[in-house]
C-alpha cells in the first residue's frame, strides 16, 4: 500500500487553511465594518457642511429683503466650491440657487427636500450596482433667525471618489470646502493593503506553530507506530514511554497493557505447548513400560522358556499387573480429560465430611500397614455440613492419601484434619514423608509432574493424580 500524505503535513495543511479562511473572513467583515465607519463619518461632515452652508445662506437672504434672486448673483461669486454640488430650495422646495451643478445634473430627491422642509436634518450615501459607494449627501433646513420659520433647504452632495479639492490659499474663494480629502476606496484600500501585510506575518506565524503543534503531536504517534511494529514483529517486551495524559498517552496505556497480556498469553502458549510435549513423552514412558514388561512375558510363555506352572502362574499375574497399570493409566487420561474439557458431572448435596474421610481412610489402611505408615484423623464434631459432590470428594482424598503414602517412608505418619473458615471448610492432609521442595510447589498440580525425577513407581505413580484432584475441586 503506498504512504500518502504524512499526518503532520495534513495537520499543518489544516491549520494554514483555517488561518487563510479566517484572513479573508476578517478582510472582508473588515472591509464592509470600515466602510460603514467611514460612510457614517463622511454623511456627519456632509451634514455639518450643509448646517455652515445654511448658515451663510440665510445670512445673504436676510440682508437681500428674503429676496432669492437677490441672493443667487452673490452665492454664486463667494461659495465657488471645486469639489461637490450645492442646492437651495424655498420653502416650496423649488431649487432656487445652485453651486457647481454639472451640465444635465440630476436634481436632488423632493421626498428629501420635503423631509429637511419639515425640520430634520437628514445625511446618506447612494450605493453604486456593486456596492461601492457613490454620492454622499445632506439635506438641512434653513432657519429664519428672526421668525424661527423654515424658509428653505440647503442639500449638498458629493462623490466619494472625485479627487481631492486643491489647497486654496488666504486669497482663495472657498469659503465652504468639503473636508473629503480622501475618497472612499483610496481609504478602504489602505485598510486592506495593511491587513494584507497583517494577515502575511499571522500567516507565517500561524504556519510555523502549526508545524510545532503538529510534531508535538505526530511525534508520539510515530513513537506508538514504531512500537507497534517491534510488537508485531515478535519484541514482546517492548513498550510505550508515556509522556501525556490526553488520548494520545491514553492510547499508549492500552498498548503497553495490551503488550503486557500478549506477552503473558503466548508464555502460556509456550508452556502448554511444552506441556503438550511433555504429556506426549510421558504418555510414552507411561505406556512403553508395561508394554515392555507384557512383551517381554508374553514372548517367554510363548517360546516355552518357563515349563514349571508355579513360574507361568507368575508370569500370568505379572501380565495382569501390567494390564491393570495401563487401565489405571487410560482411565485417569479420559478422567482428567472430561474434567478439564467440562465434559465431567458433579452431583452436590449436603453431606457430612466426617464420613467421607473414615471411607476414604478405610479403603487407604491396609495398604498403609503393610508400608509401615500410621494414619490418624482430627476432625471437629461440630464440623458444619458441606455442599459438595460425595463421590468425586472421595476420589480427591483417595488421591491426595495415596500421594502421601508414595512419599512417606515406613514408620511415618500422614495425618487428615479439618478445619471451619465460615462459610468454607478446609480439609488438609499432612505427611512426614520427603517433603516438596520449594521450587517444586507451582508445579505440584501439573500433569505428569513428579519431584521424583526418576520416575520410579516405588515413589510415583502415573503423575496424574494432583492434576485430577485440583480439576474435582475447580468444578465444584
Amino acid at each position: 500500500m503506498g504512504i500518502g500524505l504524512s499526518l503532520r503535513w495534513k495537520l499543518v495543511g489544516s491549520y494554514l487553511l483555517i488561518v487563510v479562511v479566517v484572513l479573508i473572513s476578517v478582510v472582508v467583515l473588515t472591509r464592509y465594518a470600515v466602510q460603514s465607519l467611514f460612510l457614517s463619518y463622511q454623511e456627519a461632515v456632509m451634514a455639518r457642511q450643509a448646517l455652515g452652508v445654511a448658515h451663510y445662506v440665510v445670512t445673504l437672504y436676510n440682508a437681500t429683503g428674503n429676496n432669492w434672486s437677490r441672493v443667487s448673483p452673490i452665492f454664486k461669486e463667494t461659495t465657488g466650491l471645486v469639489r461637490g454640488t450645492i442646492w437651495v430650495a424655498d420653502k416650496t422646495g423649488s431649487i432656487v440657487l445652485s453651486q457647481a451643478a454639472p451640465p444635465g445634473a440630476r436634481l436632488p430627491s423632493r421626498s428629501r427636500i420635503i423631509t429637511a422642509l419639515k425640520g430634520k436634518s437628514i445625511a446618506g450615501a447612494s450605493m453604486s450596482l456593486f456596492r461601492q459607494p457613490g454620492l454622499v449627501w445632506a439635506a438641512v433646513p434653513i432657519w429664519d433667525e428672526g421668525s424661527r420659520n423654515i424658509v428653505g433647504v440647503v442639500y449638498v452632495e458629493t462623490a466619494l471618489d472625485a479627487p481631492s479639492p486643491p489647497q486654496l490659499g488666504p486669497g482663495g474663494r472657498d469659503h465652504f470646502p468639503l473636508l473629503l480629502v480622501q475618497t472612499a476606496s483610496d481609504f478602504v484600500t489602505g485598510v486592506e493593503s495593511r491587513l494584507a501585510v497583517t494577515g502575511v506575518i499571522i500567516g507565517l506565524l500561524a504556519v510555523g506553530l502549526g508545524v510545532w503543534l503538529a510534531r508535538s503531536i505526530t511525534e508520539p504517534i510515530q513513537q506508538l507506530r514504531r512500537a507497534v511494529g517491534r510488537i508485531a514483529s515478535g519484541d514482546l517486551t517492548q513498550r510505550v514511554v508515556v509522556q501525556t495524559r490526553d488520548e494520545v498517552g491514553a492510547l499508549a496505556h492500552d498498548i503497553n497493557l495490551m503488550a503486557e497480556r500478549l506477552e503473558g498469553d503466548v508464555t502460556e502458549l509456550r508452556r502448554q505447548e511444552q506441556l503438550r510435549r511433555d504429556l506426549v513423552a510421558n504418555v510414552s514412558h507411561d505406556l512403553a513400560t508395561p508394554l515392555t514388561g507384557i512383551q517381554g512375558f508374553t514372548e517367554a510363555l510363548l517360546d516355552g522358556v518357563v515349563s514349571e506352572e508355579s513360574e507361568r502362574a507368575d508370569l500370568h499375574a505379572s501380565i495382569y499387573t501390567e494390564v491393570q497399570r495401563l487401565r489405571r493409566l487410560v482411565g485417569d487420561l479420559q478422567d482428567l480429560s472430561s474434567l478439564e474439557n467440562g465434559m465431567g458431572h458433579i452431583q452436590p448435596e449436603a453431606l457430612q465430611l466426617d464420613g467421607i474421610v473414615d471411607e476414604a481412610i478405610k479403603v487407604e489402611r491396609r495398604e498403609a500397614e503393610e508400608r509401615g505408615i500410621t494414619i490418624s484423623v482430627n476432625m471437629p464434631e461440630d464440623l458444619a455440613e458441606v455442599w459438595a459432590d460425595g463421590d468425586r470428594i472421595t476420589q480427591v482424598l483417595f488421591n491426595l492419601i495415596d500421594n502421601a503414602m508414595r512419599y512417606t517412608p515406613a514408620g511415618g505418619q500422614i495425618i487428615v484434619s479439618a478445619h471451619q473458615h465460615g462459610r468454607w471448610v478446609e480439609v488438609v492432609v499432612r505427611d512426614t514423608g520427603l517433603g516438596i521442595p520449594e521450587e517444586e510447589l507451582p508445579y505440584v498440580f501439573e500433569r505428569f509432574h513428579r519431584v521424583d525425577r526418576s520416575r520410579s513407581h516405588e515413589t510415583g505413580g502415573s503423575g496424574l493424580g494432583l492434576a485430577i484432584v485440583k480439576a474435582i475441586i475447580l468444578m465444584h
